[in-house]
């Protein structure tokens, strides 16, 4: 005989007949570690990104709204720049100059016209020129911020024209198509749950029973609560499932030869 771990819908019929049974019959089905074989779950985005600007700029256009579907690469928001570019276009100018003088002092030195020390003060001179510019370059690269992956725009927080500080919260972006399922397990429940594990979720918001595998389990167990993070995958992901959906996940301990 060998054990193993299958799913079935915790659907609330089948819970009143269950809850009906004697109590002796239904405690001999519980999985180790288990008061009930039903367990909380909520389904979670497996990415989820919170913009910031990383710049004290104004905002020139925003592109999305709450509740857009977006694809990787598009545009989210742009900022007024113009006082950046300037200053590139400063810095730039300076790294040529710097350029072009040690290049003449190069010249020079070979007829003793200037000493090997002032070639070395041109060649600093023109580092500090290139940090300079690079350092203004990479203040550009967040004028715009375009969306690192698919998914939805669950909030936002900013308008257009609107002056932000570096490090303020701007939008959240979390994917849809790559929804798990999270639920805190007894500690105790390490005995036989293992990757790999099947499950069945109700989600409640659809009232739809939906397989599902175990595919990762946290790496500690909390000492004041005993329990541990686990973490399934939905056989199916259709475009109605969204993240912050909830429901009951339940584990049945079944025979067979």
């Amino acid at each position: 005989m060998k054990i193993r771990l299958t799913a079935m819908c915790a659907l609330v019929a089948a819970s009143s007949l269950a809850i009906s049974q004697p109590e002796s019959d239904f405690e001999a089905d519980l999985l180790p570690g288990l008061q009930t074989n039903v367990v909380r779950a909520q389904l979670v985005p497996l990415r989820k990104s919170l913009f910031s600007a990383g710049i004290s700029a104004i905002i020139e256009r925003v592109a999305v709204q709450e509740g857009d579907i977006v694809k990787q690469g598009k545009l989210l928001l742009a900022f007024d720049c113009d006082r950046i570019e300037a200053s590139y276009d400063t810095a730039r100018a300076k790294v040529k100059g710097a350029e072009a003088k040690l290049e003449v002092n190069r010249e020079l030195v070979k007829l003793n016209s200037v000493g090997p020390l002032e070639v070395k003060l041109n060649e600093a001179d023109l580092e500090a020129a290139r940090g300079e510019m690079a350092a203004v370059q990479a203040q550009l690269q967040h004028c715009e911020i375009k969306a690192p992956f698919d998914g939805a725009v669950t909030s936002r927080v900013i308008e257009q024209y609107q002056f932000v500080e570096e490090g303020e919260d701007l939008l959240e972006l979390v994917s849809r198509d790559e929804l798990e399922v999270r639920m805190l397990m007894p500690s105790t429940s390490l005995a036989w749950l293992e990757v790999g594990t099947s499950f069945t979720m109700l989600v409640e918001e659809l009232d739809r029973a939906m397989p599902g595998t175990i595919v990762r389990i946290g790496g500690a167990v909390d000492p004041v609560s005993l329990t541990i993070p686990v973490f399934g995958r939905l056989d199916e992901n259709p475009p109605t499932l969204l993240p912050g959906m909830s429901g009951r996940v339940q584990f049945v301990n079944s025979e067979f030869e």
